[in-house]
């Protein structure tokens, strides 16, 4: 499974390691990214940290209920509509969250889709 992470990976380590951020390290999150909404209210959920085929990881001013499922939508590429199941939710300090989520309802095009532009991205396109 191949990942493409909107942060550098010296943030994804802490995050994954102990949930926290120094304060320098929690303005790298600061910069515009995917937003991640839901599907049916539009309220903004999160904004995307990470993607892989099997699923997302988030970052949000709310918490998300782990082994919740959510409907969701986000504009990448295109507009991708999927169900995914909080799988973990942390709690990074400064009423900030993040979130893995895992696919569970997600159309086979909208998998290439992602497929694709992870490729493209790792290949620095």
């Amino acid at each position: 499974m191949k990942l493409y992470s909107f942060t550098n990976s010296d943030v994804f380590s802490k995050l994954r390691n102990n949930g926290r951020l120094d304060e320098n390290t929690r303005k790298l999150l600061d910069k515009p990214s995917f937003t991640v909404c839901d599907a049916v209210t539009g309220e903004n959920i999160g904004n995307l940290v990470d993607i892989s085929t099997t699923g997302i990881m988030i970052v949000s001013e709310k918490p998300v209920t782990e082994n919740d499922v959510y409907q969701l939508r986000m504009e990448f590429l295109h507009d991708i509509l999927f169900n995914a199941r909080c799988a973990w939710a942390r709690d990074i300090g400064s009423g900030n969250y993040i979130s893995g989520l895992e696919f569970s309802m997600i159309e086979p095009k909208d998998i290439e889709t992602i497929e694709e532009a992870v490729n493209k991205f790792l290949a620095g396109e």
